[in-house]
Formats: C-alpha cells, structure tokens, sequence
C-alpha cells in the first residue's frame, strides 16, 4: 500500500466514505488496519528511505485542509464567541491536518538542574495530528510573525490558552496538537479529540509523547515554507513558540535540548512554569486528574526541576505567577541579553476570569470541566501581560529594543527552609509585574503554592477603601497614573490600559 506523498483536500476523514477511495487514504489505515499504519506513512516518503540520513526525512510535513464537516461541523476549542466576533475582528479560523514520519529523542547523560541537556534521536514513527490556525482575513495585515502555541492536554483534552483578542493585531496564530492525550484522551473515558468528533478526527494518530517534540518542529517548518497553505500561502517570517503549564514545561525541555540543534524557532515563551522542565520518554507525561488513585500514587506530572539553559542566544521570556514563582525560584535565572523572567503580581495559574472562559468553551463543546475550573480565584488575569509579552518579543526578533527589565517578586526563606513572598500592608506581593489592579487595588488578589491553581480574592471592606481612597477623582486620578505606568513599562497593552481606566470610571468608589 502506497500513500501520497502530499495530501491537500477538504474533509479528510469525515462525511460519507467510499470504501474504493478510502482504502488508499491515511483513515482507511488507521481504522481498520492500525498494524499497517508505520509502513504505509514510511512509504509516502519518497526515495529508498533506509539508506537516507534521518534527518533528510520529512522536514516539511504533509498539509490537508481547510477541514471541515465532522458531527459538530467546527473544529475542537474553536474560537470562543465571548470574545466577539472572529470575522469582524479580521481573522478568520481554518483547521488542517499535517502528518509525517517523527522522530524520537532519548536523554544522553542526566538532565540536570542548569539546562544544558544533550538528546540523541531514536526511532520514528508516522503521526497524523491536527493545528488550528487563526490568521488576518486580509494577508496585507499579517505582520509576518506566527505565534506557535503548543497547546495544553492536562485535563485529558486541548486548551488553548491564548484565547485572547490582544494577539488578534497582524500575528497569525497557529495551536499545535503535539501529544496523544490530545488526540486520544486518556484511557478512561476519553475527552480527546477523536473521541469528541470520530468522524472529523479518527483517523489522527499519535504513537507517544517522546514524538511531540519533532511534530512542533516539523510544523515550524511548514509555517516557514513558502507557499504553505494554513497561512493563506504566505511563509511566517518569525515564529514565536509559546505554551503554558505542562506544555510550557514541554518548552523548556524543548529549548534545552531541541532549539540548540534545530534553531527552528525565533523566540519562545514559556509561561506557567514552577522550575520544571519535561522529559523525553514515550509514555504519558502526566496523569488523569480524575484518577485520584494515580495521584496517590505519585503520577503527577512528570517532569524535572531546571532552569532555561544559559548559552543560548534564542530570545527568551518566561511568565510565571505567584502560583509558580515559589517552586521556580530555586532555578530562578538572572535576566541577560537574550533571557528575560516576569512574574505577574497578584494573578495566579487558573484566575477565576480566565478559568470561566476555558469552563464555557469546555462546557459549549460538551466535555466535562475540569475541577480548578469550578473554584474561585484571584481577579487578576496573566493573560493581558501574555499578550504585551508576545508584542514586545515581535519587536525585539525584528531589531528593535529588547523587553525592559522587571523587578521580581520579594522572597525571604521560612521556617521550613523555603521561599516565602514578602507582602505588603493589605496582603499583596511585594515586587513582580503590576498592573493597575494591584497598584490601585480594591481586594486582596494573589495565590502561593498552597492555595490552589485559582489562588484567592478577598475584597476590601467599604472603610478600608474610604480608607484608601478619600474621594472619586483621587481613586481615578490613581487609576489613570497606574494604567500609563504599565503601558510605558510594555507591560499592558494600550487598549488594556484603556480598558482598565474604563472599568474605574464604572466601580462604585469610594463607596457612599
């Protein structure tokens, strides 16, 4: 059985099939004969394959797309509709398919504390798996940067943490599916996305986690490659990698050990990292959170603690929360000409406004929310630095000034030995990223590694805000200083800066 090398088509693996056309495709093999599926990808590559270098083999993956069809008719974590309409926004949203042969790495020597991890590579294996882009209606708009999410699978299915309008200003936005547990759920009652939609995505396959590393490369390269369909035939001219929480974790590891060889990315930006970076082995790399007994166990996420190695000269921004910033300040690396560490004061690993819009696409798409999804949390969003970050970096690998340096969180060492935030009069972190709400504050927002992913929100009572601030056009005189402040510091962008102002000149305060 002979597969085509290059596949560009609609609706792939879904709607009515004929059995004669089908048996020649890449969902023919999958569903009906899986002990076919290496031989049959191996054998798209053209060439006699085993006297090629490995390297030589499937740089530029395979494209299908734009899909469409399947039982729900839209792709899995499409944009959210809380934030507007996509179309009058000038984006549109296309999902492709890419598949290609992948390689495996394995770990030479330990993977030690101060990043500079050595792979080698091992067997590959054919994958087919899915990105979902986002990308300017008009290509005159694109600004030649694709940022590259490679998206979250924690919680047994995708979650796209950049679900943002900020980005929505000439970047093209591209979320990768890299891992199995995305594709295929965890073994118990599955949520991925071929058990969500088996008629659009059942024929998507990934072998194991130690793949995820050359599928995120190889469609680097097909963003990079001209001609490439899922931009609108436009190259990307700059690729920032980003991901948060365990996948940020998979870009550490990633920037250890892969971005030294490959150099395929311009900058990347791992966010929600607790000094943690993820390893090379093939089996899942963190377990189901429904499965207490697993945690009970010890199978929690499987990764090793380590800072971002210090002789590279890729870009670098890591973003981290009080809810990180405990754990990673044992590897907490000083800022340098090509690294730069934020810390976000008062927000936290799931806030609560972010968490509910993740809880509605999850629960629109009818897949069960995870339980950080239904606690409270501080009111404290990282996601509006996130998008000031990627500006900022889009600047900076395009010859401008590199991001301004940040203070970072006050720590002092308690009684048991570990890091501790030093905090101000009303509760609040001293030191980090501030933005308007925790220079002006009206509750107490933050979090620690004892609080949770959402950490907490305490509001002030009505005589400490009188207290703090003695008349209206003092609180917004407050308010506007502070909203400049972050903008100038690159910090917020402009129209959050907006925004901020906005909602002061709405809130009650000081109350009568």
């Amino acid at each position: 059985m002979r597969l085509p090398a290059r596949v560009v088509r609609r609706g792939a693996c879904f709607g009515r099939r004929n059995e004669s056309t089908e048996r020649s495709s890449w969902c023919y093999v999958l569903r009906h004969r899986p002990d076919l599926f290496d031989r049959c990808s191996m054998a798209s590559v053209s060439g006699p394959q085993e006297k090629r270098p490995q390297r030589e083999r499937n740089l530029i993956p395979d494209v299908e797309g734009p899909i469409t069809g399947g039982r729900h008719g839209r792709p899995f974590a499409s944009w959210p509709d809380q934030l507007g309409d996509l179309a009058a926004l000038g984006y549109r949203e296309e999902e492709y398919f890419v598949s290609g042969e992948a390689q495996r790495f394995e770990a030479v020597g330990d993977l030690g504390s101060d990043g500079r991890w050595t792979v080698r590579r091992t067997a590959a294996a054919a994958y087919r798996t899915r990105i979902l882009v986002r990308r300017p209606e008009d290509p005159a708009r694109f600004n030649g940067t694709a940022v590259v999410e490679w998206v979250n699978v924690s919680s047994g299915f995708e979650i796209p943490f950049l679900q943002t309008t900020g980005i929505l200003d000439g970047f093209a936005y591209v979320s990768v599916s890299a891992q199995p547990v995305g594709v295929h759920g965890f073994a118990h009652d599955s949520q991925g996305l071929v058990a969500w939609d088996p008629d659009r995505y059942g024929c998507l396959h990934i072998a194991d986690e130690s793949l995820s590393y050359d599928i995120f490369t190889q469609v680097g390269r097909l963003l990079r490659a001209a001609g490439t369909a899922p931009l609108g035939g436009f190259p990307a001219r700059r690729l920032i990698a980003t991901g948060g929480s365990q996948s940020g974790s998979r870009l550490v590891a990633y920037l250890n050990a892969i971005q030294t060889g490959e150099g395929m990315f311009d900058a990347v930006v791992p966010m929600l990292v607790a000094g943690r970076g993820s390893d090379f082995l093939a089996d899942t790399a963190h377990h189901d959170p429904r499965d207490r007994s697993a945690a009970r166990r010890g199978q929690g996420s499987r990764a090793v603690t380590t800072q971002v190695r210090d002789d590279l000269t890729t870009p670098v921004i890591m973003v981290n929360t009080e809810s990180e910033a405990q754990m990673n300040h044992p590897v907490r690396r000083d800022d340098s000409p090509s690294f730069r560490y934020w810390e976000v004061a008062g927000a936290t690993h799931g806030p609560r406004r972010q968490m509910e819009l993740y809880m509605a696409v999850a629960r629109r798409d009818g897949i069960a929310v995870p339980g950080p999804a239904r606690r409270k949390g501080s009111l404290v969003d990282w996601l509006p630095v996130a998008d000031a970050v990627l500006h900022q970096v889009h600047e900076w690998i395009n010859g401008g000034e590199p991001p301004l340096l940040q203070p970072r969180f006050e720590m002092t060492t308690g009684p048991d030995g570990k890091p501790e935030f030093v905090r101000d009069s009303h509760g609040l972190v001293v030191g980090g990223v501030r933005q308007p709400e925790i220079e002006v504050p009206l509750a107490r927002n933050g979090g620690d590694v004892t609080s949770g992913a959402g950490g907490f929100h305490e509001p002030f009572s009505a005589d400490e805000l009188r207290a703090l601030y003695p008349s209206r056009e003092d609180y917004l005189a407050r308010v506007r200083k502070a909203a400049a402040a972050a903008r100038e510091r690159g910090v917020i962008l402009p129209a959050r800066a907006d925004a901020c102002v906005a909602e002061a000149e709405g809130a009650p305060v000081p109350p009568q």
